[in-house]
């Protein structure tokens, strides 16, 4: 089975990601946390820590963020095609003999079954897998 992921995520930067914005957030609260809470604290005394705790909390959401990135994918094989897309909850699949007709548009495929039409957005594929995913539907559409 081909498989083509959307988006080229490198994971082992990701970890790297999720590591340091931990140690940001865990740094930045205890900071917080320690600060002489006195009548005369100054607001430069609180800032410092709250900005590293912004940071840590942004860097965590970048990771998450990358990692459902990650996730899209359009594979085949001889039998079958299944695709995760953005805006979907849940991986499809469609068994090629039960597809009726295939329309090729430059971003966008539809494929007709015989139980319902299902639009392909390809917008975010890069133009080399998206060459591969059209000259294989391409071939479908000849064999039907």
């Amino acid at each position: 089975m081909e498989t083509i992921k959307f988006y080229k995520v490198k994971t082992k930067w990701l970890k790297w990601y999720f590591t340091i914005g931990t140690a940001e957030f865990v740094t930045g609260i205890l900071l917080f946390v320690f600060v002489d809470w006195k009548d005369d604290t100054h607001w430069l005394d609180i800032s410092f820590p709250f900005l590293i705790t912004i940071q840590g909390i942004m860097f965590i959401m970048f990771t998450f963020h990358y990692k459902k990135w990650d996730s899209y994918f359009f594979s085949w094989d001889d039998d079958k095609l299944e695709f995760l897309l953005p805006k979907s909850k849940e991986s499809k699949s469609i068994q090629i003999t039960e597809i009726n007709d295939i329309k090729i548009h430059p971003k966008v495929i539809a494929i007709k079954t015989s139980s319902d039409e299902v639009s392909i957005n390809l917008d975010n594929v890069q133009f080399h897998e998206l060459k591969k995913i059209k000259e294989k539907f391409e071939k479908i559409k000849a064999s039907l």
